[in-house]
């Protein structure tokens, strides 16, 4: 049953604008990356947005499950899709291309995405 409210949530995901940077909030910038959003909901269900040098890993904790999350390289082509069902989430930037991507993240208890543009230097 969860997998089905799941699929027909991806399906019903519109591929929006990358966030124009004068217009975002600052979630994270490093050397290596930046993640930004212009949804101040995401801004305040994230609680921590931290991200390691050394490995190459964005780690995300919220106060609510990430149910799901998305990468959508610039033309809005999905590059990256993964059922999270954690409240924390740790992604290798070193398997994606140097880019400017959507990150979109499925919470629970809500029925749209909250996006975030991830640059990856």
């Amino acid at each position: 049953m969860l997998i089905t409210s799941v699929s027909l949530t991806i399906l019903r995901a519109e591929h929006g604008p990358i966030i124009n940077p004068s217009d975002a909030a600052i979630l994270i910038t490093e050397n290596a990356m930046s993640l930004t959003t212009t949804d101040l909901e995401l801004e305040s269900i994230l609680e921590l947005v931290a991200f390691s040098e050394s490995d190459e890993q964005l780690d995300l904790k919220s106060d609510l499950t990430i149910e799901f999350i998305q990468l959508l390289n610039a033309e809005g082509d999905l590059e990256f899709q993964m059922p999270i069902m954690s409240n924390s989430v740790h992604l290798a930037l070193t398997n994606f291309d140097s880019g400017i991507y959507q990150m979109k993240f499925l919470f629970e208890g809500t029925e749209t995405f909250k996006t975030s543009t991830l640059t990856i230097k």
